[in-house]
């Protein structure tokens, strides 16, 4: 039940009605998650579905460029929400549904906590919703600058998935999610708390409700009551904004209808009106009405704490979401926001305990006449084991992170080594393996959670610090630890076949795509294999497959385009080339396999087009220019080979070994243009 804070007009005193609307808005949470079993069911049943309608789908279009269906989703709410309100919010979110469901039950119980009132907190929605959304943007357009290659952002679509789940936590975190996303924010925080102080969506929905002309309004009619505010489940002062502005002005309204419902005199209603960008102050409030009217907008009105209070629960939260936020690589952005909310109510009323001679906490009294009770005494033993369970994975997710660091910055080497590569590290990249191979090492050993990325990271910096033997060891255990996850099949079969254990990595490989079909990097190396065996038509099946689970992949373009060159198909090459190039118009490789294929197609102009794109985006290399020139001279062309020869000869101080070969190709190019 909300507090009522605002005075209000004295009014016949009558019993409230109990909400008409709650009933049917119960009913429509419930065909929400009807719905929702139906997805889950048809994706079981087929293998196959439309991709979640979840707006966190939306952030892969920031990341990658990719619209899916719940981006449409996502897009669909804005819109109407600019229209008719928060309609979604209340009638239609499976997190209301568990959140009022909480409320219910814990009224049931005859507990009914009280709101936390923070000002400082409100502005985490926003902040969420901006870095789930548009920092990606803006990291890709600024901080990544040119260095996209074959990851750079591509139009695409996926509205259908075979991996439904991929997104979503494993069940145990699906669980706590419910229980600390429901009861621990309902209990703690007040019902619609994760709406109030975590919910990204919830934020943009509250900015365009501002735009919306359906709102509720009142009429003449409303004698000052309080029952829509005491049945108001968003903590929306209803009596005193309509009193003050004739309408509800706070973005929070869910246009649950509770309100509505229980209005004795029937004086309120959702009707069509001016928006509320800035709403106006009624002219005829009534006299009685107190002096100073109610703020416009939520996050200015209410606090229960002083200043340096919100100053610290501003530093308990970023310090508790850092500390939870991707724990053990299992907890997800959502959840560690309402972990922070709560962690942080509760270390701001245990430093309150401290200071005060008299302290409760909801309805619980911990602390009278300076001494703490019984509960007081258990509720300081439990914050001190959470704080305790905090400081340890605080320790733990500092080392992850050290991992982490280094797992990015050993990007390129893992890749040479995964390919087979053998060289000494240079001592800069043996600094970086061996905080990969320690920080992974510390975690594996004080960890409360076994977890196969950590095994997989150890794994690695094993090998880069030559010990085969203990990467094998950590990349079994992790395969064990994942239930066989396909990325960690792919990454350990890509080593076997670079061993030249062609057959346990063909394994492998096979395992990862009955686990996740068309996977690019298993599909890649498989491929590859299979060609390397002479089986043709296998590794082109295999790339095809892979395409037809993702088209927007260069490297799998290419791979097929490779092999039916080696299948003596150059015609049908091209075109899986030019799929290549388009998808990543800086992929050199590509762009010179493509030009030569077109060259033994006798394709010359576009030959030696593609060549010069190849040729324009490596400025330093000699030998591809040599190559064109040598190109271009067997197909009769003397300026492009002059041209190119030039740049080759520009170049080539830098590469004295290559004098030789520049001394035969001026010497046919000579003969060729004298010939003219």
């Amino acid at each position: 039940m909300s507090v009522i804070t605002e005075s209000a007009p004295k009014a016949p005193k009558r019993e409230r009605k109990a909400s008409k609307a709650g009933r049917w808005r119960a009913l429509a949470l419930l065909a929400v998650h009807v719905a929702i079993a139906l997805h889950v069911a048809h994706w079981w049943a087929t293998g196959s579905t439309v991709s979640p309608l979840e707006p966190s789908e939306g952030m892969e279009f920031s990341k990658r460029g990719v619209v899916n269906a719940g981006l449409i989703f996502f897009l669909v709410m804005i819109v109407t929400t600019a229209i008719t309100g928060r309609f979604f919010c209340g009638w239609a979110c499976h997190l209301i549904a568990v959140q009022d469901a909480c409320t219910w039950l814990l009224k049931k119980l005859r507990i009914r906590p009280k709101p936390f009132r923070s000002k400082a907190l409100m502005a985490v929605p926003m902040i969420a919703f901006v870095y789930m959304f548009l920092y990606p943007v803006f990291a890709r357009l600024v901080l990544l600058g040119e260095h996209q290659h074959v990851e750079a952002w591509q139009l695409s679509q996926e509205l259908t998935t075979e991996g439904f789940w991929d997104t979503f936590p494993a069940w145990p975190i699906a669980v706590l999610t419910l229980l600390i996303g429901g009861f621990g924010i309902v209990y703690f925080l007040g019902n619609k708390g994760f709406c109030t102080y975590m919910c990204p969506y919830g934020a943009i929905f509250g900015v365009v409700d501002r735009l919306a002309p359906f709102r509720i309004r009142v009429s003449n009619a409303c004698e000052g009551c309080g029952h829509c505010t005491a049945a108001c489940t968003s903590n929306v002062m209803v009596h005193a904004e309509v009193r003050d502005y004739g309408t509800v002005v706070d973005a929070g309204c869910m246009r649950c209808l509770d309100c509505v419902s229980v209005c004795p005199n029937d004086a309120l209603s959702l009707s069509f009106g001016a928006p509320a960008l800035w709403p106006k102050l009624r002219t005829d409030r009534r006299a009685d009405a107190p002096k100073t009217p109610i703020k416009r907008w939520r996050p200015l009105r209410y606090s229960d704490y002083s200043l340096g209070e919100e100053a610290l629960i501003t530093a308990f939260y970023v310090a508790f979401f850092l500390t939870f936020r991707g724990l053990y690589t299992q907890i997800p952005f959502l959840f560690a926001l309402a972990i922070a909310g709560i962690m942080a109510f509760l270390a701001i009323e245990t430093v309150r305990l401290f200071r005060r001679s008299t302290h409760s906490l909801q309805s619980i009294s911990l602390k009278r006449g300076g001494k703490l009770t019984g509960r007081g005494k258990a509720y300081v033993a439990t914050m001190g084991l959470l704080l305790a369970f905090t400081a340890h994975s605080a320790v733990v997710r500092w080392n992850e992170r050290t991992r982490d660091d280094a797992w990015n910055a050993t990007g390129q080497v893992r890749y040479e080594f995964g390919q087979g590569a053998v060289r000494e590290l240079t001592p800069e990249e043996r600094r970086t393996a061996e905080d990969l191979r320690d920080s992974a090492g510390r975690v594996d050993h004080i960890a409360l959670v076994s977890n196969w990325r950590n095994s997989e990271r150890l794994a690695w910096g094993a090998l880069l610090l030559g010990d085969s033997a203990r990467y094998e060891q950590e990349m079994r255990l992790a395969l064990k630890q994942s239930g066989g996850r396909a990325s960690v099949h792919a990454d350990y079969g890509q080593w076997l076949a670079a061993q030249g254990r062609a057959r346990e990595a063909e394994a492998h490989l096979r395992l990862a795509l009955e686990d996740q079909p068309g996977d690019e990097l298993a599909s890649r190396v498989l491929g590859l294999e299979l060609a390397r065996a002479d089986r043709l038509a296998e590794a082109e099946g295999v790339f095809s497959d892979a395409l037809g689970h993702h088209p927007d992949v260069a490297l799998l373009w290419y791979g097929l385009a490779s092999i039916r060159n080696l299948a003596g198909r150059p015609a049908d090459a091209v075109p899986a080339f030019e799929a290549a190039v388009q998808l990543s118009p800086g992929y050199t490789e590509a762009w010179v396999d493509l030009a030569q294929t077109r060259y033994n197609l006798g394709q010359t102009d576009r030959s030696l087009a593609d060549f010069r794109v190849a040729a324009d985006q490596v400025p330093e290399h000699v030998e591809l220019r040599i190559r064109v020139a040598w190109a271009a001279l067997q197909a009769g062309r003397a300026p492009e080979a002059r041209a190119f020869f030039e740049e080759a000869s520009a170049l080539a101080p830098s590469r004295p070994e290559l004098a030789d070969e520049l001394q035969r190709l001026e010497a046919a190019l000579l003969a060729l243009e004298a010939a003219r």
